[in-house]
């Protein structure tokens, strides 16, 4: 997703109209011979002005919408040290950060996917 999200600013693309339901994953785990087991699709590019739902406008504010959905789903107090760690940063600096501030004068990793730390995001 953040690979998609760089992409659209490089292009000047944004998606409006983002949610759970326009990403499809696909587990490629039983016939991948590569390591990247799942492949996502983002669907439904251009169809923002016909949305009804102001809320789905800003792309980013949706990722984190959708990113704090799935973190709910996951009982943090049973990971491991490190799956803790990757949780702690996924969910105070990519939601509450990364995402959610639109201003990267304020906070320097602010929706720049090229100041992530690659640790984070592999």
């Amino acid at each position: 997703m953040f690979d998609l999200f760089h992409d659209m600013k490089i292009k000047g693309v944004e998606h409006g109209d983002l949610h759970a339901g326009n990403i499809l994953v696909e587990d490629r785990a039983s016939y991948s011979l590569s390591s990247q087991r799942y492949a996502f699709r983002v669907t439904d590019f251009g169809v923002a002005e016909a949305s009804s739902e102001p809320r789905f406008k800003d792309d980013y504010f949706q990722l984190a919408d959708i990113l704090a959905a799935l973190l709910r789903a996951i009982d943090s107090q049973a990971l491991g040290s490190r799956d803790h760690f990757v949780f702690n940063a996924l969910r105070h600096e990519f939601v509450e950060r990364y995402l959610v501030e639109n201003d990267p004068t304020r906070d320097s990793i602010a929706r720049r996917r090229e100041n992530c730390t690659r640790d984070y995001v592999n």
